[in-house]
């Protein structure tokens, strides 16, 4: 029979696609292709709705019904798997919004990737798609892979069997899913869902991510991502994922201009600035790795659902020489292995053979061949430590082998003891060769993850416990505010803002059009945030500069205000230092003349005499526009620091203090604010809340600030407040 068009209203991910109820393969063939692969795919799995294949030629494929075209199928289908060439998929897209199917995955290439007539016929797409409100995966991609529901519009071979699991994969690339897929199947890691969205014509990476936050089968998001197709949705992704307490880890690609430019040509997506984007996941808590063994080891790891009780970390193995290496790894990449505290280590020495000396990691030694206890007495006695909030047996993996039973009795004693302790419980490999598959089957029916090769192990344990403390942080900090409130709103209703001075900037700016504030406007508008700068005077003599310095007190700076001069010092425009009246009429008349000869025609609306303020750590505080992502909030030490060091720490607005807090304490530079060598600490609670303030104001004036630059901020020692020494703000014209 024929079906009548139905319109479709939602353009939300929903069951249609993910977990359709019914599924077209419009160009499904006996002789093979994609549309064969797909057929096999949902009947591999055991796929419980209807299965229809699409192609006048043949009335049955592969033990399914076949029709000419979709508007003939006995239902009307959730899902439509689309396996024909680039053009003959754009119409048979048409045919589906036709009859008002809801879904679809397009798996053919030859779309933006290819170039301009590629583009072209990607956009065709897209407008049909949207027109019909309907969700589309791909094209240039294998579609979607959904265990849970036993469905697999998926134009791959899938291993067999195919876990459900807690685990929700995103990827935009398709062949990197069979790497993926298949490790998954070997190790027992099984998925909610796994997607790879190709060139997102439609739908997109941080679409599916967003959709995983809130699936209550997903517990761990991971994507492999080569660039962000819509760049704001993607942080909404990462905050839904850090609201719900979910761990996010990223594969990003696209650090260096080559594989950005590899990104653009595979997908025709942009890469984006990878300093910009690194700082995006500190914030949100994002996990990001370097290659699919840490992606797959993190991820199993996270899997196991619990997180680490404390930051500490104990090993425990029978191989002095495994330890050292475990040791070294652990200093090199950031994983805290506490000392142990007397106690544990008197109970050690009690467990232990006297030629053992205890340490973290700890070598439990050979005797464990001929005494299995020693090395269960040894897990209860480091898992008793407060110190410790997660411990890792260290276990060879030998294939085929009769030592092998050693190290799957060692995970057996692992997985009783995290059934005494709330503390939880892993074991990991030293090589990455293969794995002893009754090893795998004993900490799969025991729960207990396992992680192979060492570096990669370690890394991903590291990942862990800093999730962990995040995610604590992230617990507390959010429970600053009232119910309903975010940690961001708390902020803006304790930030000290005057509406009327800022307004009044405003009002200014915008009877000019686009502009540069000048260096007092700059720092009013600051003021008006909180920020404040040094007590100043502007004068239009040498005769009033000598009277505001004697008011304001010696020593003093002396600054040119020109509209027309926004590098002030390589103007000669400058002169810090100015002890006494003498001095300052020659710094006065010498700044005018520096003007005068370097900047011939500049406006000058007089100069700037502001106290010098003397005790204090220079930093610098701004605000810059990446293409991608917008405003982005960089702080960081003044001198060698900046110039040389790069030592800079970037944040996304909103900033919370939170998010301040990290900044300051990720800067290499950060323990000259503590004090060193005898110095005052710095005020570094007013840092915080200058940061946090300059976001308020980007959060205020949206696209019409360009950028900010408070070069110095002066950071005066602690209950001093800080100092807004001098300031440049670019405004855009109004819209």
């Amino acid at each position: 029979m024929r079906i009548e068009p139905r319109t479709h209203h939602s353009s939300l991910i929903t069951h249609h696609l993910l977990a359709p109820r019914s599924v077209a393969v419009v160009g499904a063939s006996p002789s093979g292709g994609r549309g064969a692969t797909m057929i096999r795919n949902l009947q591999s799995l055991g796929f419980e709705g209807s299965i229809y294949a699409i192609n006048p030629k043949y009335s049955e494929v592969l033990g399914v019904p076949c029709f000419p075209s979709l508007s003939e199928t006995p239902a009307l289908v959730d899902c439509v798997a689309i396996a024909l060439g680039s053009r003959g998929a754009v119409s048979a897209l048409q045919s589906a919004a036709a009859v008002g199917i809801p879904a679809a995955v397009v798996v053919a290439a030859g779309f933006a990737e290819t170039g301009v007539e590629g583009r072209a016929l990607q956009a065709e797409l897209t407008n049909v798609a949207r027109s019909a409100q309907m969700q589309v995966v791909g094209p240039n991609c294998y579609g979607v892979l959904n265990p849970v529901a036993r469905s697999a519009v998926f134009g791959a071979n899938i291993p067999n069997p195919s876990l459900p699991g807690t685990v929700g994969f995103v990827l935009q690339s398709g062949a990197l899913s069979h790497g993926i897929t298949d490790v998954a199947a070997q190790r027992g890691l099984g998925f909610s869902l796994l997607v790879t969205t190709g060139n997102e014509a439609v739908l997109e990476a941080a679409d599916f991510l967003l959709y995983l936050a809130t699936d209550p089968n997903t517990k761990v998001l991971a994507a492999f991502i080569e660039g962000f197709r819509t760049p704001e949705r993607f942080v909404q992704a990462a905050a839904a994922a850090r609201a719900a307490g979910k761990p996010l880890v990223i594969l990003k690609v696209g650090r260096s201009a080559q594989a950005q430019r590899a990104t653009l040509a595979h997908t025709g997506a942009l890469a984006g600035a990878d300093r910009v984007t690194d700082a995006l996941f500190r914030q949100y808590g994002v996990i990001r790795v370097r290659d699919l063994n840490e992606l797959i080891e993190t991820t199993t790891l996270l899997s196991g659902g619990r997180l680490p009780v404390a930051s500490g970390v104990a090993i425990a193995g029978i191989s002095g020489g495994a330890c050292g290496l475990l040791s070294d790894l652990a200093d090199d990449l950031g994983l805290p292995l506490p000392a142990l505290t007397a106690d544990t280590h008197a109970r050690l020495v009690a467990a232990l053979p006297d030629f053992a000396t205890p340490n973290n990691p700890l070598d439990a030694t050979g005797a464990v061949g001929e005494d299995r206890s020693i090395f269960a007495t040894c897990l209860d006695v480091l898992a008793s430590d407060p110190g410790i909030g997660a411990l890792a047996v260290g276990l060879n993996s030998p294939m085929s082998s009769n030592s092998s039973t050693i190290y799957r009795d060692m995970a057996s004693m692992a997985i009783a003891a995290a059934q005494e302790h709330e503390k939880p419980f892993l074991a990991l490999t030293f090589s990455s060769g293969g794995l002893d598959p009754e090893l795998v089957a004993v900490c799969r029916r025991g729960a207990l993850p396992l992680l192979q090769g060492a570096e990669t192990s370690v890394r991903a344990l590291a990942h862990w416990v800093r999730f962990a403390g995040f995610r604590r942080r992230w617990t507390e900090w959010s429970s600053v505010g009232a119910a309903g409130d975010s940690p961001v709103t708390v902020y803006r209703r304790e930030l000290p803002r005057d509406l009327e001075q800022a307004l009044a900037v405003d009002r200014a700016a915008a009877s000019s059009g686009p502009s540069t504030l000048n260096e007092i406007e700059a720092r009013a508008l600051l003021s008006a945030y909180g920020i404040r700068g040094p007590r100043e005077r502007v004068v239009t003599s040498a005769e009033a500069a000598v009277a505001a310095a004697s008011e304001l007190g010696f020593p003093v700076v002396l600054k040119i205000v020109s509209p027309d001069i926004a590098h002030k010092t390589d103007a000669g425009g400058v002169v810090v230092g100015v002890t006494d009246a003498a001095g300052l009429m020659g710094a006065y008349n010498q700044i005018m003349s520096n003007v005068k000869a370097g900047v011939p025609g500049a406006r000058v609306e007089g100069v700037l005499v502001q106290e010098q303020i003397v005790d204090g750590v220079e930093a610098l505080l701004g605000v810059s526009r990446d293409p991608q992502f917008g405003p982005v909030i960089a702080f960081g030490l003044g001198g060698i620091f900046t110039e040389v060091l790069d030592d800079v720490a970037l944040r996304l607005p909103p900033v919370t203090r939170a998010d301040a807090e990290d900044m300051i304490g990720e800067l290499r530079g950060a323990a000259i604010m503590g004090g060193p060598r005898g110095r005052p600490p710095a005020d570094v609670d007013a840092v915080a809340q200058a940061i946090v303030a300059l976001s308020e104001l980007v959060s205020d004036w949206g696209d019409r600030l360009q950028g900010v630059d408070v070069n110095p901020l002066l950071v005066r020692p602690a209950g001093k407040g800080v100092v807004a020494v001098d300031a440049l703000i670019e405004l855009c014209p109004p819209r």
